[in-house]
């Protein structure tokens, strides 16, 4: 599938420190672009009252994301907390 990236997740990707949470987003991006379809995608989950809006979670972080036609829009990545998803969708 095709994806692109948001200048907020750029800019959110580009403060993390810690260099294991880099492998592991590098390799989600990495399976979601070999993915044919969103089925493919391991914990993808669909955010509920947001149409074409997923969650993606790995440990205390969450990548989201949005489907428009064959793109995948990367939006968000942080640390999980009370204010997640107050920022995304």
């Amino acid at each position: 599938m095709n994806f692109e990236t948001s200048r907020q997740f750029d800019k959110m990707i580009f403060k993390i420190k810690d260099q294991s949470v880099k492998i592991r987003l590098k390799k989600i991006i990495l399976r979601i672009a070999e993915a044919k379809n969103l089925n493919e995608i391991p914990n993808l989950t669909p955010i509920v009252g947001h149409p074409n809006y997923y969650r993606i979670k790995f440990g205390d972080y969450r990548v989201g994301i949005s489907l428009e036609e064959d793109t995948i829009w990367f939006l968000y990545f942080g640390k999980r907390d009370e204010s997640t998803y107050k920022k995304f969708p």
